[in-house]
C-alpha cells in the first residue's frame, strides 16, 4: 500500500533520515510511525557500528552560551571528511551537543570512560539500603540504578534535552545514518560563571 507522504515528511523531521530511508521504513511497518522510528534507530545504530573503525580526523568546535551568559560550554565533534565537516547538519549537531553539554552536565561521554573507584563507591551508596533483601533482588535494584545513574552522567546515554524520547546516542547514530560518516564527540568542557574549575574530558 502506497505511504502518504505526510508521514514521510514527519518522520524526515523526526529522525533528520533520507526520504528513502524513511518511505522504506514505513513501508516496512505499513504506515505505522512509531514503528518506522524505532526501525530507524535501529538501522542508524548499525550504520554507526559499521563506521567506527573508520578514520575521524575532520570535524568542528561546536559552542554554546546560555542566555544570561553565565554558563557555557564547547564540543569537538569529529567525521571523516572537509566535505561533512561544513555540513549544516553536522555543524547543527554540535552545537546540539555542546548545549546538551551545557544544560545536563556529563561526567563522561561513554559509560566505559567512568573511573572505577567512582562506579565501586556509587554501587556501594545505591545499595546501602537495600542489605536486607535477597542478593538476586539486590542485584536487581543495583542495575535498575546504575542505569539511571548513567543515564544522568553519561552523555551519549542521556535523553536529549529537546526530545527526551531520544537520547544523544541516537542523535548521533542518526546523523552517521544520514551523512554516510563516522562521526565521534571526541572531548567537551563547560563553564559556569563562579566556578573555580571547568568540567572537562
Amino acid at each position: 500500500m502506497p505511504v502518504d507522504i505526510e508521514l514521510i515528511k514527519k518522520l524526515r523531521e523526526t529522525t533528520g533520515m533520507g526520504y528513502g530511508k524513511c518511505k522504506a521504513a514505513l513501508e516496512k511497518c505499513h504506515g505505522d510511525l512509531d514503528l518506522a522510528f524505532k526501525e530507524l534507530l535501529k538501522e542508524g545504530a548499525r550504520i554507526a557500528e559499521k563506521k567506527t573503525t573508520r578514520t575521524a580526523s575532520e570535524g568542528v568546535i561546536g559552542c554554546y552560551s546560555h542566555h544570561n551568559l553565565r554558563i557555557g560550554a564547547l564540543v569537538e565533534v569529529r567525521c571523516e571528511t572537509d566535505f561533512v565537516a561544513k555540513n549544516e547538519d553536522f555543524r547543527a549537531f554540535a552545537s546540539e551537543v555542546a548545549m546538551q553539554v551545557a544544560g545536563r552536565p556529563p561526567l563522561v561521554i561513554r559509560r566505559e570512560e567512568l573511573p572505577e573507584e567512582l562506579l565501586r563507591a556509587k554501587k556501594a551508596e545505591l545499595t546501602s539500603d537495600v542489605s536486607d533483601k535477597p542478593p538476586q533482588v539486590q542485584e536487581k535494584i543495583l542495575n535498575n540504578r546504575l542505569e539511571n545513574f548513567y543515564r544522568e552522567v553519561v552523555l551519549l546515554e542521556q535523553p536529549y534535552l529537546k526530545d527526551e524520547s531520544k537520547t544523544v546516542k541516537q542523535l548521533l547514530d542518526a546523523l552517521v545514518g544520514k551523512l554516510g560518516e563516522n562521526i565521534q564527540i571526541v572531548r567537551f568542557v563547560r563553564f559556569e560563571l563562579g566556578q573555580q574549575n571547568a568540567t572537562s574530558l
